[in-house]
């Protein structure tokens, strides 16, 4: 398989399946040098070359930069490329791969959502989690942009505690969401 490091699918296909024959280590100087340029495909192929070697902290500055936007358009989802779409990329490598690195790109996917996506995200990742006590970290840090006036925090943890069986913080959750909205 020929790699390159400014199509994000061709990264996916070298770390997900080891019948694609690509040597990460020369991918991987191939991403770095065009993510260093600027280019925000390379940034998520090399986010995903780290994750998948064991470099998931520095997967997640690579992520954070601002070379990570605006998402390439090759990524977003159709009829959209808000701000709200920074999280696709993300979310589709955890439906595509599987156990803990499934669980570390849905994490991240909910923590870059934005706007409608949150839900979307938190539902895949809600299908991810081991059982009522998993996922803490998530909670709080949606907690805080709830608190903050995110009115989609609201909606994405009113999801998270209705999976985890707490429906009286679902409602809360919901309640709260919808008076943000002013609905």
């Amino acid at each position: 398989m020929e790699f390159a490091p400014q199509d994000y699918w061709s990264a996916v296909q070298a770390v997900t399946s080891p019948l694609a024959g690509v040597d990460l280590e020369p991918a991987e100087r191939a991403c770095r040098e065009a993510a260093e340029a600027g280019d925000p495909e390379a940034v998520y192929s090399l986010a995903l070359i780290l994750d998948a070697t064991g470099r998931e902290a520095e997967a997640d500055d690579w992520l954070a930069r601002p070379a990570a936007r605006p998402v390439p358009a090759e990524l977003v989802a159709e009829g959209g490329d808000g701000p709200e779409h920074v999280s696709l990329p993300a979310l589709r490598l955890a439906k595509r791969l599987s156990g803990q690195a499934a669980r570390r790109w849905a994490t991240r996917a909910v923590l870059l959502a934005k706007d409608r996506m949150l839900y979307r995200c938190m539902d895949r990742y809600t299908k991810l989690l081991d059982g009522p006590d998993d996922g803490a970290d998530v909670r709080a840090e949606l907690e805080r942009w709830l608190a903050a006036g995110h009115s989609e925090a609201g909606f994405a943890l009113m999801l998270l505690h209705r999976v985890q069986g707490r429906p009286e913080e679902a409602e809360r959750c919901r309640v709260r969401a919808v008076e943000l909205r002013g609905e």
